[in-house]
């Protein structure tokens, strides 16, 4: 790949949210776009420009997945295009998320020798994906919960509005373990003038 081929790849592959970047795996060098730089938190003016200093960022917890990734590239020997998503910790310790997609280049004797790819961080796509997950689960809870103390508490069902209605032979349905007591958060057991728990 010549000069004007990389830059000609980085301009082709950059946008406001997605960077360009081209590493020569054996000369330990990387090119960045500016969106990568952005991306990444890096002053390309004072940034030496070699790929160690871009592992260096890499999280600790994600390092060690993304160099076997990287050994893994080098035994193919046949160029292909792959993805990998990993955190960074940027020059002031805010950790991002990102999502990277890379293609392969070898030389004559078979060695990895150049990777191109792009670049977008992807933190608040995640953390929202996250919290969806997070949030569908502790309905999920509340309404497993709430079915086993209609079945299983007759009281209280008399009290309840009725949700639904337990079928026939219902009480060999598997139960969950649910407090079928107002959650601490807004109801506490009623205390005495020295503290104790009132009976």
């Amino acid at each position: 790949m010549t000069s004007d081929d990389k830059v000609g790849f980085l301009k082709t592959h950059q946008t406001n949210l997605i960077g360009g970047w081209i590493v020569n795996v054996q000369e330990d060098k990387v090119l960045l776009g500016d969106t990568t730089a952005q991306i990444f938190g890096i002053d390309k003016e004072t940034f030496d420009k070699s790929f160690s200093s871009i592992l260096k960022m890499i999280h600790p917890d994600d390092i060690d997945r993304v160099k076997y990734f990287i050994r893994e590239l080098s035994r193919t020997s046949e160029p292909d295009y792959y993805r990998l998503e990993h955190r960074i910790r940027k020059k002031y310790g805010e950790i991002r998320m990102l999502s990277q997609i890379m293609r392969t280049s070898f030389d004559d004797d078979g060695r990895l020798q150049v990777i191109n790819g792009t670049v977008s961080d992807v933190t608040e796509q995640r953390l929202a994906e996250k919290a969806l997950k997070e949030s569908e689960s502790r309905y999920r809870s509340i309404f497993e919960c709430s079915l086993a103390m209609l079945i299983t508490v007759g009281t209280i069902t008399a009290r309840l509005p009725v949700l639904i209605r337990p079928p026939t032979g219902s009480s060999d349905i598997p139960r969950k373990k649910c407090s079928t007591s107002p959650s601490a958060s807004f109801m506490t057991t009623p205390k005495t003038s020295n503290g104790s728990a009132r009976r």
